[in-house]
């Protein structure tokens, strides 16, 4: 059986299975089979910040805070924990940091989620999206520094609504897993 699907898959997708990297999948029901594309893995890995409730920093915008000016911080996972406002941000897990009093909130630079419309030129209702999961509270900034990337999906009919999408800016992983090493150990 598996040398009957084997026959109907490319070259380049063999060597992306013997990778073990992501590939279309084989249906292998009919001689004819038919390929199909695994669904993309959600869009960032990390956490989402959210200084003082309003606004929304990337992994680099916290370089712009001293540790000593925050308050509180609180960490969401999702569930009945969470604020409903950032609900349907709970899949990445939210880091929310309370800032002490006199923080001048408006030295980091940032826009508002009409200001972004405004920018694209884009006509009424616009539903926001951060990393592919919905925004629902309109009053979040976002740092301009934190944007990576904006993708704008028109609806099909006049009817519907567009979709902006914004990426956040997500720091590369480590290569390797950190670790302890004891020098003059390796070689023995």
């Amino acid at each position: 059986m598996l040398r009957r699907r084997m026959r109907y898959l490319p070259t380049l997708v063999l060597l992306l299975i013997l990778h073990g990297l992501p590939g279309p999948r084989a249906l292998a029901q009919q001689p004819d089979s038919t390929f199909q594309h695994p669904a993309p893995p959600p869009q960032g890995s990390g956490p989402v910040f959210v200084v003082n409730e309003r606004l929304i920093v990337g992994d680099d915008g916290l370089t712009a805070l001293n540790p000593n000016d925050i308050l509180r911080l609180e960490v969401h996972k999702g569930g009945p924990t969470t604020p409903a406002k950032w609900r349907s941000l709970g899949p990445h897990g939210i880091l929310a940091l309370t800032l002490k009093p006199g923080f001048p909130l408006n030295s980091i630079a940032s826009k508002r989620l009409p200001q972004l419309r405004r920018a694209l030129k884009l006509p009424r209702p616009v539903r926001f999206e951060l990393d592919g999961l919905p925004l629902e509270d309109p009053t979040l900034r976002i740092a301009t520094a934190a944007i990576a990337g904006l993708e704008v999906k028109r609806p099909a009919t006049a009817v519907g609504e567009t979709v902006v999408n914004i990426r956040l800016v997500h720091r590369p992983r480590r290569p390797a897993k950190p670790g302890i090493y004891i020098r003059g150990t390796a070689r023995r």
